[in-house]
């Protein structure tokens, strides 16, 4: 927890080469920029990222925008079929009584790599949302951890019983129902502090599942359903 939260910069230099049209290997796309309003193109939709001016309230979505990497682990398959965008932008969440199918199950000991499309920074409060599909009387927990380079992760401490993982509360919020998905006062989900872990900024979030779920045909372990940045 910090004293204020600053305004979202823009990202890293992978992030920067996308607002040039640069080719990015990880999602076999390009991204380009208009020069008012940094408008970027992805999957012929069209989202405001915002200019980022002095005094001005950042526009920009506040989701991970590209798969870096997907290791499914044993029991994984489901929601692969929708990779990269079953991840991508907000939750789908289906309240406290049912788990969304708008998910990607990573299987035992499955870890997915994902790149927000600001960059992170300790402000006052929770930094960071990640959304599974739990539901009263069931979850699937999941290790969180974030990195700047893309290669170092700092991860929160995850216990057996769920404390400070992934998984543990129902996702309220929905693209229809208006609930404000980087709200972690209303946007159900589970919210991350970078202070917590000495953790200054980051770009990038890694979540493995625990390896201690229930794995069942190809929904196994963890399911994933979005991640946002507290705005």
């Amino acid at each position: 927890m910090a004293n204020a939260r600053p305004l979202l910069t823009s990202a890293s230099t992978t992030t920067m080469e996308y607002l040039k049209g640069v080719h990015h290997p990880a999602q076999g796309q390009h991204y380009r920029a208009a020069l008012a309003g940094k408008l970027w193109e992805t999957n012929m939709r069209w989202t405001w990222m915002g200019l980022l001016l002095v005094g001005c309230e950042p526009l920009g979505p506040g989701f991970a925008m590209s798969v870096v990497s997907f290791e499914p682990g044993e029991n994984a398959g489901f929601g692969q079929d929708q990779l990269p965008d079953v991840v991508l932008g907000a939750p789908q969440g289906a309240g406290e009584g049912a788990g969304s199918l708008h998910v990607l199950s990573l299987g035992n000991e499955g870890s997915i790599i994902l790149e927000m499309d600001f960059i992170m920074e300790d402000g006052d409060g929770a930094d960071l949302i990640v959304f599974e599909n739990p539901f009263i009387g069931f979850n699937e927990f999941g290790v969180v951890g974030v990195s700047e380079d893309g290669e170092t992760f700092t991860e929160w401490p995850c216990a057996e019983d769920g404390l400070g993982c992934a998984g543990v509360n129902p996702v309220l919020s929905h693209p229809e129902n208006g609930i404000d998905p980087t709200d972690p006062s209303v946007s159900g989900g589970d919210a991350f502090d970078l202070q917590a872990i000495g953790v200054e900024r980051a770009v990038f979030v890694r979540i493995r599942d625990t390896g201690l779920n229930e794995y069942l045909g190809t929904s196994g372990g963890f399911d994933l359903d979005a991640v946002s940045i507290v705005q």
